[in-house]
Order: C-alpha cells, then sequence, then structure tokens
C-alpha cells in the first residue's frame, strides 16, 4: 500500500477565557497527502511538543493523540485535554512569561507513532488566557495616577476641536479655504500661495535678477515648486495606490503596498513565474546559507544572500526574472512578511486582473528559518508556515518601484 505523506497546511490556536481558566488550548489543522488531496475521514497519530527558547531549546511538555480527520480534512485536538497522553512535564505548569515558546508538531498517517512529517512554528502570541491567572496573585491597593487626564494631551482638546475635525475634507473641492489644491504665484522675489481670500507669501531673497538661485520648495501632497530663477517650474509627482496595474494591461506587475508618500511601494508580478510550476527552495536540497537569509521583510537583502541562485531554485528563477522596462536583478523572491501582505490585499489584485485565481496556491517566501526550513505562504487561506527546503511550491516574484 503506498505510503501517503501529509502536508500541514493550516495551524491554528484558540484561547478560551471562562469563570475559571482551561488548562488546555485549541489546536486545528487541514492536511494533505503529497498530491495535495485532502486527507479525509482518517485517524492520525500526532505527537505534539512545546519547546522553550529556541527551536532547539528544551521541552517543556510533550504528549501524543491520534485524531481522526473530518470530510474536510480537519482535524481539531486539545492540547492537554482528556484525550492526550501525556509523556513529559504538565502542561498547567507552563510558565508562558518566561519568553518564546515553539509549537512542535509530528505527524503519522497511518495513525501510530511512526511520525514522517514535522513542523515547528513559534507561538507569537502570549498564550494571555493561561498567562491572566497571575492576576490572582495580585494583592493591595492600585490608584490610578492621573484619572481625569489633567496631564494628558487629550486634556486640552475642546469641542471646537471636535467639530474641526468631523468636518475635516475627506476630498479636495475648488474654492475651499481648506482645499489643497493651491494657487502659487511669482512676483519678483515673493512666492505666494492663495485660495480665494487667504494667501500665504515666502520671500526668496536669494533671488535676484543678476544672480540665478536654485529653487526646491516642496508645497505638499506631492507638488514641488524646482528650477533655477527665473525660470520656475511647478509639478506634481504621480501617486500610486494598491491594485494599480503598472505597464500596459498589467504586463510589469500589480501594486500591493505604498508608503506614505503614495510615491514608491511594491509590486508583484501579475502571474507566477517560473512559467507557472512549482520549484524546489534550494536545487541542493539542503541548506545553502545556514542563518543568512533570515529578514521576514527585506526579501531583496535574502535573495541576494542565498547563494543558491540556478535556474532551479527560487531566488535564482526570480532573479533572472524581468519585463517591459526592468532588467535582471530588478526582482526578487519575496520575504514571508512581504507574501503577507499580498495576501492581505489580494481582493484588490484580483479585481485589477479581472480574475478569481490570484494567488491560490503555496508560494516559497526567501526567509529562512533553520538549516533545513525555509517559510512558505499560502496567499488563499492566509497563512504560513515552514517546510523542508526540498519541497516543490509555487514562486511570484516582486520589486521596489
Amino acid at each position: 500500500m503506498k505510503k501517503l505523506y501529509i502536508v500541514l497546511i493550516l495551524w491554528s490556536l484558540s484561547w478560551n477565557i471562562i469563570a475559571q481558566t482551561p488548562e488546555k488550548m485549541t489546536y486545528q489543522a487541514v492536511v494533505r497527502n503529497s498530491s495535495s488531496e485532502l486527507l479525509t475521514n482518517t485517524q492520525i497519530g500526532m505527537q505534539i511538543s512545546i519547546i522553550e527558547g529556541t527551536v532547539n531549546g528544551a521541552i517543556a511538555y510533550i504528549e501524543t493523540q491520534t485524531p481522526t480527520t473530518n470530510a474536510n480534512g480537519l482535524l481539531s485536538i486539545e492540547i492537554g485535554g482528556d484525550n492526550a497522553v501525556v509523556l513529559t512535564g504538565t502542561f498547567s505548569s507552563i510558565d508562558w512569561a518566561s519568553g518564546t515558546y515553539f509549537l512542535k508538531t509530528e505527524i503519522d498517517s497511518d495513525g501510530g507513532s511512526n511520525y514522517t512529517i514535522t513542523g515547528i512554528s513559534q507561538m507569537l502570541s502570549v498564550p494571555y488566557a493561561l498567562h491572566a491567572k497571575s492576576a490572582d496573585m495580585i494583592t493591595g491597593t492600585y490608584m490610578e495616577s492621573d484619572p481625569i487626564f489633567e496631564t494628558s494631551v487629550a486634556n486640552t482638546i475642546t469641542n471646537p476641536d471636535i467639530t474641526n475635525w468631523n468636518n475635516k475634507l475627506d476630498v479636495e473641492i475648488d474654492g475651499s479655504v481648506t482645499n489643497e489644491i493651491q494657487d502659487l504665484e511669482l512676483n519678483g522675489t515673493m512666492l505666494k500661495i492663495s485660495n480665494n481670500d487667504q494667501a500665504t507669501e515666502i520671500e526668496l531673497s536669494v533671488l535676484s535678477d543678476s544672480v540665478q538661485s536654485n529653487v526646491n520648495i516642496i508645497a505638499g501632497d506631492g507638488i514641488t515648486v524646482s528650477g533655477t530663477y527665473p525660470d520656475i517650474v511647478i509639478s506634481q509627482s504621480e501617486r500610486h495606490y494598491v491594485g494599480e496595474l503598472i505597464g500596459t494591461d498589467g504586463e510589469d506587475g500589480v501594486v500591493f503596498w505604498v508608503d506614505h508618500s503614495g510615491e514608491h511601494g511594491l509590486i508583484c508580478s501579475s502571474a507566477d513565474v517560473n512559467s507557472g510550476t512549482t520549484t524546489d527552495w534550494s536545487d541542493e536540497k539542503v541548506a545553502v546559507v545556514p542563518g543568512g537569509a533570515t529578514s521576514a521583510f527585506n526579501g531583496y537583502e535574502n535573495t541576494i544572500a542565498i547563494n543558491d541562485q540556478s535556474s532551479n531554485s527560487a531566488a535564482g528563477i526570480c532573479l533572472s526574472y524581468s519585463t517591459p522596462g526592468t532588467t535582471v536583478g530588478d526582482w526578487y523572491l519575496p520575504a514571508i512578511n512581504e507574501l503577507k501582505k499580498i495576501s492581505q490585499v489580494k481582493y484588490e489584485i484580483n479585481k485589477a486582473l479581472n480574475t478569481d485565481n490570484f494567488g491560490v496556491a503555496i508560494y516559497w517566501s526567501s526567509t529562512e528559518l533553520s538549516f533545513n526550513y525555509a517559510w512558505y505562504s499560502d496567499l488563499d487561506l492566509g497563512i504560513s508556515n515552514n517546510n523542508n527546503k526540498n519541497k516543490s511550491y509555487m514562486v511570484r516574484a516582486v520589486r521596489v518601484f
């Protein structure tokens, strides 16, 4: 009988607060076989470990369970619950406030203890329902130092301030005294910025008919007054938005993040690279830069640091990708947080590309976890995890603009 290999694609923890804090937590996961088919109505063997400090740190707790997946391939267990067989430690004695913890899961698809699939992820949120028990030990009287905000800046907010805020303009209206669109007029050495009956004059004392001086004034909202007197040029920079198609019909890509100025941001490729087929993180099947590509947000730095930039590796595919107006090296393999940003705005991207199928797959990031593992993200489900670098996932390139 052919052995099934299970890929863990989703894990979530939920903490419930009731009258008395329960000494357990809920864990859910969806499992698939090596063909990405859901493993349904199947009893599997699981070993769950909670590790303190680092992925190779001290074992705080170990238990085993044998849950059965439902018709959708979903399994649900309670770590520390009635069905747990505790091997090491006591769940209720874990000191959640002592530092970082990692959750390690090991799976046997035949329901036994021959675990062949392993996943490990940092528990990024402190289990607050359990940690909140420490409030039971607080004694004494605690007084609020500033109960009526006498020393707070909020104390100076007046009713007119609130009215002005509520009446602020959401769009630009020509003729409004608070309109961002202003008239600029240069008269001699005086630059006049006006709107109807309100005006501000700036004296450009450095200007003269005999001495030409450079002028560079930022007037706000992307408007720049620049040039050499008396040849002053007023221009407004191009502003971008999430979901904007760059290039003819989006041939260059789609904007998925912009900075506060609206002039710069990040673009993802309109389609999967590598001709829409999966590839390994590393063609060498092992870590190529242990600890060298660990940034969660700087995908370009990660991609350059990865030694394996062959035509069959995720990093190499992105570095060799180009579109009209770009050159090889402009594009790179996104970091895990850049993939998360793409997932968060997939509605805008789908709308721009007129499709419902954007990102319906699992994608490699350039963020390395350890010697053998790197991070990936399911853009459709909005989740991320890590796996062996010799696994095959899809690749989508990004670049800055």
